[in-house]
């Protein structure tokens, strides 16, 4: 129903509460607020295994980002990141927009938090999409130096 509808309602009620002899009461009327919304999110885990060229790195994050994992871009898109701890399994949890597309990546970082190496996922891109929790149990990404061309 409308704000019109809503107005004529309220002036038929009002009318019909008065007495003959008494004025018509006004009744206020306030329009519904209607908020946008909100895109859905998907609450994502990730399960896998990693391992890295980079042994002397200072830290080794898993990242979810929009952009490719290469070239290392200055602000990817962040859908979350976890900090790792020593080779082998990870796990990790974001909750990020139904129906979202990225990448899944592990980056070797220095003391100053410059990027030394990037192991990408090799069934990038992904689509975050589905019902209940979505989970990628296959994430298994290696950290190596580049490949001369």
């Amino acid at each position: 129903m409308n704000s019109r509808h809503l107005a004529l309602v309220a002036l038929l009620v009002a009318f019909t509460q008065c007495k003959k002899d008494e004025p018509a009461k006004v009744i206020p009327i306030v329009a519904p607020v209607i908020e946008k919304a909100k895109p859905e999110t998907a609450e994502v885990e990730f399960n896998g295994s990693w391992s890295t060229a980079f042994k002397d790195a200072a830290t080794h994050e898993f990242i979810a980002q929009k952009e490719p994992c290469l070239p290392v871009i200055a602000q990817p898109t962040n859908y979350g990141h976890e900090k790792l701890t020593g080779e082998g399994r990870f796990f990790a949890e974001f909750f990020i927009a139904q129906g979202a597309e990225g990448h899944l990546c592990i980056n070797a970082l220095d003391a100053a938090g410059k990027v030394l190496g990037v192991g990408a996922f090799a069934k990038n891109p992904v689509k975050f999409e589905g019902k209940g929790e979505v989970i990628f149990d296959d994430v298994d990404i290696k950290v190596e130096p580049p490949k001369a061309q």
